[in-house]
């Protein structure tokens, strides 16, 4: 089974407004592949990750323009809303030539030496790149690369030592209070680790209550469920208060006394839904998961990833397959070519399991079948079945003096007909099985 009926309207207008395959497996809950793959089938492959082709001649110029000019790669990302990969795959549709890396091609001899001024006065690493129109990175190789005199930079002081008291034990009430990290970075406008590293230099500490909750208004909370039960992820609800998608699970079975059947099944979760809640595909599921039917073409045929399988396993309690029926399963596909050049040499079932080193049942399976094989189930064909007496021709060695071997066919008479080949006798009393999909009759 390809794409579900349910993700299709989605793609195609994420599709339609060019989204990238990136963006689509993101909304959608699935992979990369996976969304590339449902585009080819419903016929919209290549339609995105097509901004080139509709930028018109202005926009074409003035990216020229930035790119051969002194514009930064993020510059020029954030006027036209792309990656920097998608810079450099422009720029070379363009035919435009590379941007200037090394120090000696971009700056002057009177900017060489205004930069090493600014090295030797100990100026920030973020003040030069403002002023140079680069990276803090860019300057940090200038300064390692060509000025290799230079003493080591020297450490600003710690931020949290000129913190003043006043905020100091502002941090402190702000995080006893149960206050999320979150929420104190934002406040002082800093990262969540430095928020931490200045709370261990405090030596300040809070018991693992979870109180948290308390501080949500009524207003929030009821923003919470709407977010919760339309199917949002637990890591953007957290993202939203300020806590971690573990702490917004925990609100929503303890504190809110959700159940998870309200929650609108999205990704992943609708995915599983779509094979457990219908008894049909179901039961289709179990018959090729205990057929040994690969994971890969499971996957593809129900439309699920590799993590969506292992819980549909679990949801419909089905036993995990013996590792080595698996493999042995594989080492019989993988010699059935060989089973049937031995099996047209006239060789039996016996000769051919023994020689292969697998079982007599294994090789009537694999050959008495007629039909072609759809994700690892063996169709079969209608056959003629011939009655019992009837004269078919059967493939035997002759008898030569040299150790070359050839065949012959010889007429035998069906003895009894089993359901894919017939045990027959010769003239001579010889028994060997034909196979009921390539027996021929002998004309009289």
């Amino acid at each position: 089974m390809g794409m579900p009926q349910m993700y299709r309207k989605p793609l195609e207008d994420m599709i339609n407004a060019g989204a990238s395959y990136s963006k689509i497996a993101l909304s959608l809950g699935v992979g990369k592949s996976t969304a590339m793959r449902w585009a080819v089938e419903i016929g919209a492959n290549g339609k995105t990750n097509n901004k080139f082709s509709k930028l018109n001649k202005s926009q074409k110029e003035k990216f020229a323009e930035m790119f051969c000019g002194d514009c930064t790669y993020h510059q020029i990302m954030d006027e036209f809303g792309i990656s920097a990969d998608t810079v450099r795959l422009w720029a070379n549709n363009l035919g435009l030539p590379k941007k200037k890396s090394s120090i000696s091609e971009i700056l002057t001899e009177d900017k060489h030496a205004e930069l090493e001024k600014m090295f030797r006065e100990n100026v920030p690493i973020s003040q030069i790149a403002l002023a140079f129109n680069v990276s803090e990175k860019r300057v940090r190789y200038w300064r390692k690369a060509a000025f290799t005199d230079l003493p080591k930079l020297q450490g600003t002081p710690p931020m949290f030592e000129k913190l003043p008291d006043d905020e100091k034990v502002e941090l402190k009430q702000m995080y006893i209070s149960g206050t999320p990290i979150k929420r104190i970075a934002e406040h002082f406008n800093v990262s969540e680790s430095t928020i931490r590293v200045w709370l261990r230099n405090m030596n300040v500490k809070r018991k693992r209550i979870n109180y948290t909750y308390e501080i949500l208004t009524e207003q929030q909370k009821q923003k919470f469920v709407e977010m919760y039960k339309s199917g949002v992820p637990f890591s953007n609800i957290g993202d939203e208060f300020g806590v971690s998608g573990d702490t917004a699970r925990r609100w929503a079975s303890q504190k809110l006394c959700i159940a998870e059947s309200e929650r609108e099944l999205t990704g992943s979760r609708a995915r599983v839904a779509s094979v457990i809640n219908d008894k049909r595909r179901a039961e289709d599921f179990k018959k090729d998961y205990e057929s040994f039917v690969s994971r890969d073409n499971m996957t593809v045929k129900y439309g699920i990833t590799t993590y969506d399988f292992k819980k549909i396993i679990q949801a419909l309690n089905i036993e995990k397959r013996d590792k080595n029926k698996v493999e042995q399963t594989r080492k019989i596909e993988l010699l059935a070519g060989d089973m049937k050049s031995m099996s047209k040499a006239g060789k039996s079932n016996s000769e051919i399991a023994k020689a292969l080193g697998v079982s007599e049942k294994d090789v009537r399976m694999q050959m008495g079948t007629s039909g072609y094989r759809n994700d690892g189930v063996y169709e079969a064909k209608k056959l003629t079945v011939l009655p019992v007496g009837e004269r078919v021709w059967a493939i035997q060695p002759k008898n030569t003096k040299n150790l070359t071997l050839s065949y012959k066919k010889v007429p035998v008479t069906i003895e009894k007909v089993y359901p894919r080949f017939y045990d027959c006798v010769t003239d001579n009393g010889y028994h060997v099985s034909v196979q009921i999909a390539g027996a021929k009759r002998v004309m009289q």
